[in-house]
């Protein structure tokens, strides 16, 4: 009988050493996917601040564009009158 008293409380100490351990692992991939949704919103504004950069060289670069364009317009419109 002491025998078996011996290996149920032995098996209680195993049990609640594996219940710590799993305790701890869930701490961990909580922690884990607490730093993965920062990591992500820190990425998400990110993106932003890229598409809102690219979008201002697009713009600017088509401003550009369309400037080159007009000068060379009435550069051609100059050589013209120049030849007529």
């Amino acid at each position: 009988m002491e025998g078996a008293k011996n290996g149920l409380t032995e098996t209680k100490k195993k049990l609640f050493e594996a219940k710590k351990e799993n305790t701890k692992i869930i701490s961990r991939i909580t922690n884990f996917g607490e730093l993965q949704m920062k990591l992500n919103k820190k990425l998400d504004s990110t993106n932003k601040q890229l598409f809102v950069i690219e979008n201002y060289i697009f713009k600017n670069h088509f401003i550009i564009s369309i400037r080159k364009r007009k000068m060379m317009t009435k550069e051609m419109i100059w050589i013209e009158k120049k030849r007529i």
